[in-house]
């Protein structure tokens, strides 16, 4: 069951749930400043450029294990990971947040959200768009932070 906090609760609220993943829609900058040992990754582009390698139809088959090869190479127990939008894209099927729920079970992860939160939860894109997704904060083991 994910939980929400702000800034002055989220070293206890971590603290409890050591193994979530914190997700927010703060700025970039407000997240770097604040956690200064973290290391930043700006996702988007590293995984792009490692696809690149694929044929288009069948780089869906090969997403998560090239994730896998970016987080090995990083070997760093703490991450402010930004843009983030290509998991979005629907011939990729990822599950984000079980990604990085999955993630977090081995180092302290802030993921960087491009889309909004509302009290139930975090959306990316319209419910027109074929991107569009919603997910309950209810259904995750996350952390908001707003």
């Amino acid at each position: 069951m994910g939980t929400v906090c702000d800034m002055k609760d989220l070293e206890r609220t971590w603290n409890l749930n050591n193994h979530y993943p914190i997700f927010t829609t703060l700025k970039t900058e407000t997240i770097t400043d604040k956690f200064k040992d973290f290391n930043y990754l700006s996702l988007g582009e590293i995984l792009s450029l490692a696809l690149l390698k694929y044929e288009k139809e069948d780089r869906k088959n090969h997403v998560i294990r090239e994730l896998e090869k970016v987080f090995r190479n990083l070997n760093s127990e703490k991450l402010i990971i930004d843009n983030i939008d290509i998991l979005f894209n629907p011939e990729y099927s990822v599950d984000i947040l079980g990604y990085f729920i999955q993630l977090a079970r081995n180092r302290k992860v802030i993921i960087i959200w491009p889309g909004e939160y509302a009290t139930e939860g975090l959306t990316y894109a319209s419910p027109e768009y074929e991107d569009y997704k919603k997910y309950l904060l209810k259904d995750y083991n996350i952390i908001y932070l707003k």
